[in-house]
Parts: C-alpha cells; sequence; structure tokens
C-alpha cells in the first residue's frame, strides 16, 4: 500500500503540472482547475476497488482496514 500511494503520489502531484503547462503555456492554467477536481474525483473513486484487489493478495489488509475505518481514505484522497 505505502508503495502504491507513493507512486500515485508522485505521478498526481507532478506530471499533470507538466502537462498542463505544456499545454497551456502556463498562461491560462487556473482554467484548468475543474479538470484537476474530476480526475481526483475519478481517482478517489477506485480506492475502494484496488483495497480490495490488494486485501485479495494480502489478506491482512482486510484486518488493517476494518482497524482504521475511513481514516485511509481521507488520508489517500488528501494526498491527492
Amino acid at each position: 500500500m505505502q508503495n502504491l500511494l507513493l507512486g500515485m503520489n508522485a505521478h498526481i502531484n507532478l506530471d499533470p503540472d507538466i502537462a498542463a503547462v505544456q499545454t497551456c503555456g502556463g498562461n491560462d492554467l487556473n482554467t484548468l482547475n475543474d479538470d484537476f477536481y474530476k480526475i481526483n474525483t475519478v481517482l478517489a473513486s477506485l480506492v475502494n476497488d484496488i483495497q480490495k484487489s490488494m486485501a485479495e493478495i494480502w489478506p491482512t489488509l482486510t484486518y488493517l482496514l476494518k482497524r482504521v475505518g475511513k481514516v485511509d481514505n481521507y488520508l489517500i484522497d488528501f494526498s491527492m
């Protein structure tokens, strides 16, 4: 989970910004705010599916997720 989050974080925090600057030339980045929020919403909607898939590989994850409740979702959403 930690490696997945680190990879997501690096990708989400860097790659879209570079693409946006290259696309808009750095002048109209504010016009892309809604697009960034839509992407975050899509990514956040995938978290539970990813957790289920990971729990199939590592059953202990199910136990851990039950113990932390929704805290993990808040942390993941915040990191996006």
